[in-house]
């Protein structure tokens, strides 16, 4: 029987659902694939809401962005996606010219939710559910800190340098933009900014208030890079209380130097909205996902995949 499924993992279609869903930009766009197929038509919604453009056997990576931009330039396709639209369209192409799947290009014309069908006869044989939501962006200021103790002893609590925040951008939009239309952009170059007098070796949120206001005010999202961070330390116990790689309070994450990419996007998740580890640790089985992991660091077996409920919410408190 035929199915749409994702292309690849973390590219915004959660067929794992039932039916299949998947998310669009408004006037933007997003590929699902239709496995099983062949000989089926595809019956886009009548009132114009989406339109579909199947990528077949013979296409380029030219002529595929050719017919995007007859599109009049997606709204999510920005300097910050590139590379991560390049990858799929690549991924794409490559099947239509070697595989019996068919790749297909969704545009989202009209906001709102639709139903994509593959008939036969005026049978329906397979179908994905869409919603066509705004692109969001996110305005992201990415700060390293240090101390100063007296203007000859300036000391970085961060290992991290500055030239890494461009990988932590790319991560983040290879995982929110095609699956929750949200685009990172940085705010202003990532810098360095200091606190005036000792900093703890471990950093708490009652350490918060000596460089919180050292972020940028003109960013939606300020990120601070220290040595190690934990939420409390308990008394009377040796080392940290609870081993956080991060922590998050609004509009503003506190990242430690073990905590790679994956945490910086896990913490993305918290500042978009959610305070329920469900989000990131799993889903019961009554939604369908049971053993998915949603974001993960310590793990690869599904990537950081978002269940299409917490992307449409994120979408939506990403105003």
């Amino acid at each position: 029987m035929a199915r749409f499924v994702e292309i690849t993992k973390e590219w915004g279609v959660d067929n794992e659902s039932v039916p299949a869903r998947m998310l669009i930009a408004h006037t933007g766009f997003n590929l699902v694939l239709l496995r099983d197929g062949k000989g089926l038509t595809l019956q886009p919604d009548r009132k114009g809401r989406i339109g579909v453009h199947e990528i077949t056997k013979g296409f380029s990576i030219s002529k595929v962005k050719k017919l995007l931009t007859n599109f009049n330039r997606p709204r999510n396709l920005t300097p910050e996606t590139n590379a991560t639209w390049d990858d799929l369209l690549t991924k794409a192409v490559d099947l239509a010219n070697g595989d019996s799947a068919r790749p297909i290009i969704v545009t989202g014309n009209v906001r709102g939710d639709v139903i994509l069908k593959a008939v036969r006869q005026k049978r329906e044989d397979a179908s994905i559910n869409i919603a066509v939501v705004s692109t969001r962006t996110i305005k992201v200021a990415f700060n390293y800190v240090g101390y100063v103790i007296s203007q000859r002893s300036r000391h970085e609590h961060t290992t991290r340098k500055e030239g890494g925040a461009v990988e932590l951008l790319k991560q983040l939009n290879r995982v929110f933009a095609p699956q929750a239309n949200i685009v990172f952009k940085m705010s202003r170059p990532a810098q360095w900014v200091w606190v005036e007098g000792d900093l703890n070796k471990i950093v708490t949120l009652a350490d918060l208030p000596k460089f919180k206001d050292k972020g940028d005010p003109a960013a939606n999202w300020n990120v601070f890079f220290v040595g190690e961070a934990e939420t409390k330390i308990v008394a009377g116990r040796k080392g940290p209380a609870d081993h956080d790689a991060a922590f998050t309070v609004p509009g503003i994450s506190v990242v430690e130097d073990v905590g790679g990419k994956d945490t910086v996007v896990h913490e993305a998740g918290h500042f978009a909205g959610s305070t329920k580890d469900l989000v990131f640790g799993g889903h019961d089985a009554s939604e369908g996902h049971p053993n998915w992991l949603t974001f993960s660091p310590w793990t690869l077996r599904t990537g950081s995949k978002l269940h299409w409920r917490y992307a449409i919410e994120f979408n939506a408190r990403a105003k």
